[in-house]
């Protein structure tokens, strides 16, 4: 077998289960002309009531957060390798500094299957990373590009993509890291690049050959990176080569988005699309805890995904992580004992300050909760859809992100909007772009968007 064929089998491969998937949905939605018309308002099967309620019991204490710092990089997906920022700063007032087109963006298909299975199928998905005053940023032709960040200067682009992997078409997945000085990257084709961050020169390159589904994770002079079928590889930062790999349980569908690993202690704490969650050693791979994060019970169409898509958080001696399967717990990092869990779905990382989370549930929900003992402090409903009065045009939020006392959450109808941490109330909103579905990054008080057609956008 070819390198080529073997590089084909692996990009078919993992399609296939999406594929049937797909299929289920197309036959379920059709039919003939003919059949009775039942009368009555028509509800989308994927909104449903969660039934997450404010806790009475907390009704009287108030929501208390850490003073604002001013962080001073973004360096990998989540922040920090432990993904806990906390509160950070920006200015009361934000306007746009600058805005740059940085390439290809999400490409749609009217027909859902031939986005799945036609060459042209690109999303945008990566978040972009600041570090050493540069704001880098990867494309979804895998292109990675540079850029100075106060005034918004290109410094260099990469093109990373190999002559077998415009054949291949494009897939979903991979993302930026940054540690002393080098860039390093994951690709929806199955390479990994310790780029130079002041020229973009290659320094190294290693051919995992299968789809790796999230941006990595830097820690400890190691690169960890999560490939679609599962798998966890560790690398070493300097040259690339493999230290060990852990195998997780091989899900046949998961969302396309990944959550990256959190480092922490001497462990990395990595999801899965299967639901679940490990803790292993970083010097060699071995086993410390392992969960599952789904509820039983949770009958809606999206829970059947059990996909952790969400980063887990390490704060202390906590590790803190949801599933889209409906299960959020907070896990001794050193044990893996659970301390509270709630029934609760979402594909967006929360966040963390002080001792308080803050999340977006898959029901486009805002949330507040103890990180404590898991009590929920207040809840949020943010809107379905671009035109609520004929339920069309369903919404996707992202975030959040808190800066200067606000939750910053972003939609796929291109509104940036601010909601209360400390009650939940609705502050105002601002228009960008184009959909943006990628949470901003925070460097040096400012905020930088990412639109779905490639527009990197700062605000200080």
């Amino acid at each position: 077998m070819t390198m080529r064929t073997m590089r084909n089998f692996s990009s078919i491969a993992w399609r296939l289960p999406l594929i049937a998937l797909l299929s289920v949905v197309v036959v379920g939605c059709s039919g003939s002309d003919d059949k009775e018309v039942i009368e009555g308002e028509r509800v989308p099967v994927l909104v449903y009531d969660t039934g997450i309620k404010a806790d009475p019991s907390v009704k009287e204490r108030a929501v208390r957060l850490p003073e604002t710092y001013t962080n001073e990089a973004w360096p990998q997906a989540g922040g920090y390798p432990d993904h806990a920022m906390h509160h950070l700063a920006v200015n009361a007032e934000l306007e746009i500094a600058w805005k740059s087109d940085f390439g290809g963006g999400t490409r749609t298909r009217s027909d859902l299957l031939n986005k799945m299975l036609l060459s042209d199928r690109r999303r945008l998905m990566t978040p972009p990373i600041v570090a050493d005053g540069t704001v880098f940023i990867m494309d979804s032709n895998s292109v990675v590009s540079a850029f100075e960040e106060i005034e918004g200067d290109r410094q260099w682009r990469i093109d990373l993509k190999s002559e077998e992997d415009e054949e291949d078409g494009g897939i979903f997945g991979g993302g930026l890291a940054y540690s002393e000085n080098r860039v390093f990257v994951t690709t929806g084709f199955g390479d990994v690049f310790a780029l130079s961050a002041d020229s973009g020169e290659v320094i190294w390159k290693s051919s995992i050959r299968k789809p790796l589904r999230g941006a990595p994770t830097v820690g400890g002079k190691q690169v960890y990176a999560v490939s679609f079928d599962n798998q966890l590889y560790t690398m070493s930062a300097e040259t690339g080569d493999i230290r060990w790999v852990h195998e997780g349980f091989l899900e046949n569908a998961g969302l396309l988005g990944a959550g990256s690993p959190a480092v922490s202690g001497g462990l990395v704490v990595v999801p899965f699309s299967s639901g679940e969650l490990y803790a292993l050693r970083t010097d060699n791979g071995r086993v410390a805890w392992s969960d599952t994060l789904m509820r039983t019970g949770l009958m809606t169409p999206m829970a059947a995904l059990s996909d952790i898509d969400a980063r887990p958080i390490v704060d202390g001696n906590t590790v803190y992580s949801v599933s889209n399967g409906g299960r959020m717990a907070a896990i001794e990092l050193r044990s893996g004992d659970r301390i509270w869990e709630r029934n609760i779905a979402a594909h967006e990382s929360p966040w963390l300050a002080g001792d308080f989370l803050f999340l977006v549930t898959d029901a486009n929900e805002v949330v507040c909760l103890s990180k404590i003992d898991g009590k929920i402090y207040w809840v949020t409903k943010l809107p379905r859809y671009g035109n609520e009065e004929e339920r069309t045009e369903a919404l996707r939020w992202s975030g959040p992100v808190l800066v200067s006392d606000r939750l910053i959450v972003t939609s796929s109808h291109g509104y940036a909007a601010s909601v209360s941490p400390y009650t939940g109330k609705f502050l105002g909103r601002v228009k960008l772009d184009g959909a943006v579905v990628i949470p901003p990054v925070v460097s040096n008080n400012s905020l930088f968007y990412v639109t779905e057609n490639a527009k990197l956008i700062a605000m200080r």
